[in-house]
């Protein structure tokens, strides 16, 4: 199974996949910011910022009730692209364990050039 890019950027191979394809990226990301979060050759202050916005996140869900909504992602989502961002090419390439669709993906998200 071959992965191409679909009209809305998202990879998706044959119809029904964009979902699973969606959740495998996610997890990819994961494990990503995990292991750039225990690299020590990452910068502090972005870890810290990762944290912030993470437990930033938790407490609004907790407070309302409910899931993580839009301001609580957006929160998170700002922290990791700073986070893949003052990692570098180098690091997000070593610790990278997905497809390379997914790779020049975070590396868009994060704004890293080569």
């Amino acid at each position: 199974m071959s992965a191409t890019a679909g009209s809305d950027g998202v990879f998706t191979a044959e119809p029904g996949a964009a979902w699973r394809q969606r959740v495998e990226l996610a997890a990819d990301v994961g494990r990503l910011v995990a292991d750039l979060l225990r690299d020590p050759r990452v910068p502090a202050g972005s870890k810290v910022l990762v944290g912030a916005g993470a437990a930033g996140a938790l407490v609004r869900a907790v407070r309302r009730r409910r899931l993580v909504g839009a301001v609580e992602f957006g929160m998170l989502a700002v922290a990791v692209r700073r986070l893949i961002a003052d990692a570098g090419y180098e690091l997000v390439q070593e610790h990278w364990r997905g497809t390379d669709a997914g790779f020049a993906w975070v590396l868009a998200l994060g704004g890293v050039a080569r």
